[in-house]
């Protein structure tokens, strides 16, 4: 493993499971934090496609109440979508680099009050659609799927602005349909909170960082960062937990259907507490 593996990064590893001149423990406990980000990836994975379809027909039923379709333009205005759009008709095969910001930096007044980062990841979604398909003006489905997962993150702390206020119990009941307590902005922080976690530990896993001392979260400040292989189960196992909470007070069949997934099951026995010591 030693020669593929840059020293700096099994230093790390040496430091933080206090292993010393033991090439065998060091493996495992390498490989064991490999295994636990695989299965965290797909866990997220998941979350991560429930949640975007879910607040996609939340937030299209709360902007349009008589939809059919619960697939709506409730991020953009559509008149604007196919201004845009035919304006990107003009364009040569490969636009330049000043129609291409010029492009981007158009200017509109979202729903719920979003501020620029969410703006800003709209109309690179719809830019990105534009660039692949310029046969039709891309459906409310495509430029969704399209967004990221920092995308809902962001949306989720865009509530919090206060011109939302009136409308904010109404929206979190139908986000959190199973929650039982008050809709208010104390729910929004959490849940918000839960988000900020998942997506520090997910870009992490993303771009082949160590997940050993990701804090806890990021929002509204870090928070607990693990020191010690027992920091590190306790930490992650909370993880697990805060997002079948999410899960729950969406729906408690969502919740059950993800403690069900093979991963759920690997992640429950790799974070035992004597795991590392019986392996």
């Amino acid at each position: 493993m030693s020669y593929s593996i840059p020293s700096i990064r099994l230093a790390s590893y040496e430091r933080f499971f206090g292993i010393t001149q033991n090439p065998i423990a060091l493996n495992g406990a390498y490989n064991w934090c490999r295994f636990i980000s695989s299965q965290l990836f797909l866990m997220i994975g998941d979350f991560e496609v429930m949640l975007r379809s879910h607040l996609h027909i939340c937030l299209s039923r709360h902007r349009f109440p008589s939809t059919t379709t619960d697939s709506e333009y409730w991020f953009i205005d559509h008149t604007l979508l196919i201004s845009l759009f035919n304006q990107y008709q003009k364009f040569s095969p490969a636009p330049t680099q000043n129609q291409i910001k010029a492009f981007k930096s158009t200017r509109f007044s979202s729903p719920f009050r979003l501020g620029d980062t969410c703006n800003s990841m709209i109309m690179n979604a719809i830019l990105d659609i534009f660039k692949k398909d310029r046969s039709r003006c891309p459906s409310p489905d495509d430029i969704i799927s399209n967004l990221s997962f920092g995308f809902w993150v962001s949306f989720m702390k865009d509530l919090k602005h206060k011109a939302n206020t009136a409308i904010l119990p109404s929206l979190l009941a139908n986000i959190f349909p199973n929650f039982q307590g008050t809709h208010d902005r104390a729910l929004l922080d959490a849940q918000t909170d839960t988000l900020f976690r998942l997506k520090n530990i997910r870009n992490r896993i993303s771009h082949q960082d160590s997940i050993l001392r990701t804090p806890e979260s990021k929002y509204p400040q870090p928070e607990f960062i693990p020191r010690n292989p027992q920091h590190l189960i306790n930490s992650l196992r909370r993880l697990m937990d805060l997002l079948v909470k999410f899960l729950a007070d969406v729906s408690q069949d969502f919740a059950a259907d993800v403690k069900n997934t093979q991963y759920w099951m690997l992640l429950d026995t790799l974070l035992e507490r004597n795991f590392l010591e019986m392996s």
